[in-house]
């Protein structure tokens, strides 16, 4: 494999076409890797491994496992059915971020370009929002790409937000509309401690009252 190269390797179809891409990569608290893990543990389906993706930026992070096999860093999606819906989904993880803005940008059209492939219309980012005045009651931040995404937001009492969002989650979301996808970005309010689980739930489970309000299915 080329160190200069990014790569997919596809290792399962899914069973049925993902209706929406989650991305919940590790940043501020682990919010959006803990709520990404939580639609897997929870999931109405086994959770099945569809691809691994390598970015450039992979091959700077080194894992070794408990068996002391050492291997790239890279990245897996993963096919879940979630919701009172079984909304079909797909779910990226991973163990650290792109190191880098531009980094970032190669590996969100790597991402994008995967998830728009198996047929996936909306997509998420998740992470946490820091907040000195987060409490028990954990608010939802969201920066909504299509019109949709905003009026069951709102229906759902998230909050507006604007700025600049950093780390992949802004790249992912800012490039997703530029690909055709409908969804945005979903940030849960953080003290910034790791792991902040209370965050985390609490987008997961906000997250998933978005999808099934959006979701046509049955």
């Amino acid at each position: 494999m080329s160190r200069s190269t990014d790569e997919v390797l596809s290792v399962n179809t899914a069973p049925r076409e993902p209706w929406a891409a989650l991305s919940g990569l590790p940043g501020l608290g682990a919010v959006g890797a803990g709520a990404a893990s939580l639609f897997l543990e929870r999931s109405n389906s086994k959770p099945q491994i569809l691809k691994y993706l390598f970015a450039r930026s992979s091959y700077m992070n080194l894992i070794v496992s408990e068996n002391q096999v050492a291997s790239p860093g890279g990245f897996t999606l993963f096919y879940s059915e979630i919701g009172q819906k079984n909304v079909p989904v797909i779910v990226l993880v991973g163990a650290f971020q792109p190191v880098s803005p531009l980094y970032q940008f190669d590996f969100a059209k790597l991402f994008l370009s995967a998830a728009k492939e198996m047929g996936s219309m909306y997509t998420f980012t998740l992470g946490g929002y820091h907040s000195s005045e987060a409490g028990a009651e954990r608010k939802i931040f969201v920066l909504p790409n299509d019109f949709q995404t905003y009026k069951a937001s709102l229906a759902l009492n998230f909050i507006l937000a604007s700025g600049q969002i950093s780390g992949a989650a802004g790249v992912i979301s800012g490039m997703s509309k530029y690909y055709g996808f409908r969804g945005g970005c979903l940030l849960a309010e953080t003290t910034g401690d790791i792991p902040d689980k209370s965050a985390s739930l609490v987008l997961y489970e906000k997250t998933l009252l978005l999808l099934d309000s959006l979701y046509p299915g049955s």
